[in-house]
């Protein structure tokens, strides 16, 4: 072909392979003859075939890449942040095939690295939406392949253009607001209040003064117009005497109107006025005067402070309980309340008086304000106890309970406490509080069957108003007698089958006791044996049944101790018994049976 001068050329030596590929890289295109010869080595020379075969091939001319001709922008540059960018690349190929695009970005938005923005794809255009990160100058590339010469990753050709972004001009921010010195501040005070602000690019800023207070009726008032100082010095007067707002407003003059502003910023500020005392509005009792003597009377004063300053009380009584001389009863403190508690021996005609101050006029020996108030105490008439009555007559036997009632009268009809107290051989003959202080004028003595002998029994009785809890407004007593007391005795425990008995049937056992008193007498019945692992077992409690019923099971076959035991409940706890007897007992395990089948053969 044209490559070989249009001479047939080897391109391989002799060899057994059937196959060979044609690398034509370097071939010019034409029309070319492909030639096979084929020999077995026996028949021709050493330089000759056996057969040959001829086939023709042409070659076309080689693919070219495609190129990028022009990479440009919808808009020119700069442009601000925000904006969308259109990019469109332009690129063709000789022989007309189909291109793919693909396009980077590198800037301060991707840290000066290539950043792949669309992904390969047969679109020529992309649109760049800029943000403020993008503020900079930053670069495009476009790359373009047909797919045919570079590999997977690669491009044939590309292209790259600069852009810059530029930020949106930025409104003034206010960053302080302060005065030279810290509120409150008295009348007459010069307070100077300055202001920082900043204006992204660069700009002159100017600030504009409000007051909104006392001196303005509540109203917001300009007090310095738009200047580039952003000092205003505040005069204060007695007519700014109380709570301000000062507000600064910043403007640069892009944005708004002069009407206008473009950020604000605000503070409170407190002007004093002449400190003034505390002065007392009210001084008032819990309950209307005239109450009994001994009754709790809480005393509330209201005082106000025109500067909200903490106020201070002090309580002041004269009457018969402080031999009509004026008494602190609650000293100076924040609380504005007394309770006075009286006793019933205190009746008569009072005097309250509150002093309140706050500590900034007057010492604590004397006060800012004063209010007073009379009261009246009626006399109060201390309880009498008239009768101390069981409810069994004396005597009774040791263990009975006896239930005791007090009957006292209070003219006054208070509330009367009670307090029992008894004295015996049960208490070693001291007296004993057998129930303290309470409204309960009734107390059940439960004694023992031990406990005969001969007793006192008191009451207290006080309304508390007259004296205190360790001492009484009236008493009284009576004797009274316990006899002694026998615990009941077990004379038998019996079962109703001799021992022993076949195991696995039922056996009635009977407990027969006596009590000299006649007290109801209660039985408690034990097992211990096989059944019952040997260890003592409840198998019926306490009750007045004097019989139990034991049934048993074929397999409890050994040797039983039953016990009974018996209490009255005047003598023994419950926890333990009066009298007490035990029998021991056999059960027998029934014989096996063996049937025997007797047969022929």
């Amino acid at each position: 072909g044209p490559s070989t001068g249009g001479m047939m050329q080897p391109q391989t030596g002799w060899n057994a392979a059937n196959v060979w590929t044609w690398s034509t890289g370097t071939f010019e295109p034409g029309k070319y003859q492909v030639e096979v010869r084929i020999r077995d080595g026996k028949h021709a020379g050493s330089d000759g075939s056996d057969v040959s075969l001829a086939a023709p091939f042409v070659l076309g001319s080689a693919n070219r890449p495609p190129r990028v001709d022009v990479l440009f922008s919808d808009r020119p540059a700069p442009q601000y942040a925000g904006s969308w960018v259109r990019w469109t690349a332009m690129a063709r190929d000789p022989e007309g095939d189909p291109l793919q695009y693909k396009f980077y970005l590198r800037g301060p938005s991707t840290r000066g690295f290539w950043i792949d923005q669309t992904g390969w794809g047969n679109n020529n255009r992309w649109t760049w939406r800029t943000d403020p990160w993008d503020v900079g100058i930053s670069e495009v590339l476009v790359a373009v392949r047909d797919g045919k010469h570079a590999g997977p990753g690669g491009s044939d050709d590309y292209a790259t253009a600069t852009y810059s972004i530029i930020n949106l001009n930025q409104p003034p921010a206010i960053t302080g607001l302060a005065s030279n010195v810290m509120s409150p501040q008295p009348i007459g005070a010069a307070i100077r209040w300055q202001a920082s602000a900043i204006d992204p690019n660069g700009n002159p800023i100017y600030f504009r003064y409000w007051l909104n207070g006392p001196a303005t009726g509540g109203m917001w008032r300009m007090v310095r117009d738009w200047s580039t100082d952003p000092t205003w010095i505040w005069y204060t007067s007695p007519a700014d005497a109380g709570v301000s707002q000062i507000q600064v407003q910043v403007m640069d003059g892009q944005h708004t109107s002069p009407m206008g502003w473009d950020d604000d910023a605000g503070a409170l500020f407190t002007v004093l006025r002449p400190n003034q005392p505390p002065a007392l509005v009210s001084l008032k009792p819990d309950k209307a005067s005239p109450q009994s003597a001994g009754t709790p009377v809480r005393w509330t004063a209201m005082a106000s402070d025109p500067d909200r300053e903490p106020v201070y009380f002090k309580f002041w009584l004269k009457g018969p309980s402080t031999g009509n001389a004026w008494r602190v009863v609650q000293d100076w403190s924040v609380k504005n309340q007394w309770t006075w508690a009286s006793t019933g021996y205190d009746g008569g005609a009072y005097s309250v008086y509150a002093y309140a101050r706050d500590g900034k006029h007057n010492p604590a020996t004397a006060y800012d304000s004063a209010l007073g108030a009379p009261f009246v105490l009626s006399p109060n008439q201390p309880p009498k106890v008239t009768a101390l009555t069981p409810d069994k007559k004396s005597p009774q036997s040791a263990g009975t309970a006896v239930t005791w009632t007090a009957k006292a009268a209070d003219a006054n009809k208070d509330t009367m406490l009670y307090r029992f107290w008894l004295k015996g051989p049960a208490t070693g003959e001291a007296w004993k509080v057998v129930q303290d202080w309470s409204t309960n004028s009734k107390w059940t003595w439960t004694s023992s069957g031990y406990d005969a002998g001969d007793y006192a029994v008191f009451v207290y009785v006080r309304d508390g108003r007259h004296k205190p809890e360790t001492s009484y407004d009236g008493r009284i007593g009576a004797s009274y007698q316990l006899t002694v007391n026998a615990p009941p005795k077990l004379t038998a425990l019996t079962p109703d089958k001799k021992s022993p008995q076949s195991a696995g049937g039922t056996v009635k056992w009977t407990a027969a006791a006596i009590d000299a008193n006649k007290d109801p007498i209660l039985y408690q019945f034990w097992l211990r044996g096989p059944a019952t692992g040997n260890a003592w077992r409840v198998v019926q409690d306490w009750s007045p049944k004097n019989q139990w019923t034991w049934t048993s099971a074929p397999t409890d076959g050994g040797m039983y101790r039953i016990f009974a035991f018996a209490s009255d409940g005047k003598h023994a706890p419950p926890n333990s018994y009066d009298s007490a007897m035990g029998q021991d007992y056999q059960l027998l395990n029934a014989l096996p049976i063996n049937r025997v089948v007797v047969g022929r053969r």
